[in-house]
Parts: C-alpha cells; sequence; structure tokens
C-alpha cells in the first residue's frame, strides 16, 4: 500500500527513506557546528570521528535499502508492477536479498552487492562473498536470478572469464545504469 508522502513507496519503504531524510538533517547539524581546527590532537580527532560515527550508525544497510529501491525500480521496468516493499526485511539479513513473483508467476530472485572491488577482480574476502551469494542464486528455486552490483567495477568483473564459471543462469546487472551482462541467461 503505497503512502500519502511519496506514492511509488511502499510503508516500509517510506519509513526507512524518512530515517535516511532523518539522518540527512542531523549530520547537517553535526557539520554545521562541529569542525576539526587544521592541527587537532588525537584525542580531538578520536572525539569528532567518533561522534560522527554515531551519527551515521550503520550506514551500509541504507546504502543497501537504497540499492535494493534500485533493484526493484529495475524489476518493475522490465517485469512490471510486483508487490514488494523492500524495507520490510532487515538489511543484511540472511537468505536472497530480493525474493518476489511477476504479475504472471514467475519467481524472481537476486542478490545485491554494493561492494566496490578494492583491486582488479575483488580482494579476496570480497571474491568469497561474492560466491556465496552467486552460490545461494544458483540453489534458489525462481525462474529468474539476477546478481545487482552498484560499481561499474565489479560488473565489469564479474562479467569477466573468472566468474563466468559461476554465473551460468544468473543475469548480472548494474542497478545504476540499467546495462545487463550474460554469460547465458535464460528463463529456467
Amino acid at each position: 500500500m503505497p503512502t500519502s508522502t511519496q506514492p511509488d513507496l511502499m510503508p516500509y519503504e517510506a519509513k526507512m527513506m524518512r530515517k535516511i531524510g532523518d539522518k540527512d538533517k542531523v549530520l547537517h547539524v553535526f557539520f554545521e557546528k562541529n569542525t576539526l581546527n587544521s592541527d587537532p590532537s588525537l584525542a580531538e580527532r578520536f572525539h569528532y570521528m567518533t561522534a560522527f560515527k554515531n551519527l551515521v550508525g550503520n550506514f551500509h544497510n541504507d546504502i543497501t535499502f537504497l540499492a535494493a529501491l534500485l533493484a526493484k525500480r529495475f524489476l518493475e521496468k522490465n517485469f512490471g508492477t510486483i508487490e514488494l516493499d523492500v524495507g520490510e526485511k532487515p538489511q543484511g539479513a540472511p537468505g536472497i536479498d530480493i525474493k518476489t513473483t511477476t504479475a504472471d508467476g514467475l519467481r524472481i530472485c537476486c542478490e545485491i552487492k554494493t561492494t566496490k572491488p578494492y583491486q582488479p577482480g575483488f580482494g579476496a574476502s570480497q571474491k568469497t562473498a561474492i560466491k556465496k551469494d552467486l552460490a545461494k542464486l544458483h540453489r534458489a528455486e525462481a525462474e529468474l536470478k539476477f546478481m545487482m552490483v552498484t560499481d561499474r567495477d565489479a560488473f565489469s568483473a564479474l562479467g569477466g572469464q573468472r566468474f563466468e564459471p559461476l554465473c551460468h543462469g544468473i543475469l548480472i546487472v548494474d542497478i545504476l545504469t540499467e546495462e545487463t551482462f550474460s554469460h547465458d541467461w535464460i528463463k529456467r
């Protein structure tokens, strides 16, 4: 059920957007009232950064929520309206990031990565996490499977030969540009 302030958002999505907006307002006030002088002591720098960290909270959850909204928009653009409130499932919760069904009954599963590779082809722990998500998608019972990323280098890496054996049947999507790539994606 869409909200009146942002009719395209579902209730939990609207709640998350309000929280992000509130966090933005608090950060603006913080930066207006707090600055580091040109040569702060270690303790001053620590207190400043700690206050900033406490205001930001788990900022990664905000980023992944926004990425999930972008993913939802991509799915709706390509498959029609879907009943899905991406704010309902807590960010970072185990399981497939997005599970939904198209109006004509096709099951969709998406994994979303906001990872920026810190070296070409991802670092070791990044690669492990990506492989884990691709394995989840392979096990998922769905006709449409997506690995959606927000970083151009991540999109390029997943399209490379190193990941080809792991991406069969999965469409790779850069959800910021809506560019897609497949080693062999087909509806399953």
